[in-house]
């Protein structure tokens, strides 16, 4: 009898994740994108500290170690955290967050179209 002590106890590790930062004015959506050291799955979700089996979405290009999803509704001067577990096959998932934050631009205005203010006066 032959006992495989390669079985994996080690959840995958989320090596790096984008978006972050401040995307442009007027961006709508986003690709959500993490990369993983093994082949895992991976979910998300907009809660933090929420298991792995228990969020909401899953990535919709999973599987490998590159991740995707594209999430929609984005506004002008709004800002966004995507909190991403992920498991392997072996089903070692993260105990712990990998937050994605960013945020979308706010109009830079330029052009007028602002409140005007009166002076009174004005005269007879």
């Amino acid at each position: 009898m032959t006992v495989n002590n390669n079985a994996s106890t080690t959840p995958p590790v989320i090596l790096g994740g984008s978006p972050s930062g401040t995307l442009a004015e007027g961006t709508t959506e986003a690709t959500l994108s993490v990369t993983t050291n093994k082949n895992a799955t991976c979910n998300y979700d907009t809660n933090a500290d929420i298991n792995y089996v228990d969020m909401a979405y899953e990535f919709t290009t999973t599987g490998g170690t590159v991740h995707s999803t594209t999430v929609g509704d984005l506004s002008d001067g709004s800002n966004y955290t995507y909190y991403v577990r992920c498991s392997d096959i072996s089903g070692n998932a993260d105990a712990s967050d990998y937050a994605l934050s960013f945020n979308v631009a706010s109009p830079s205005g330029g052009g007028g179209g602002g409140v005007v203010y009166s002076s009174g006066g004005g005269g007879s």
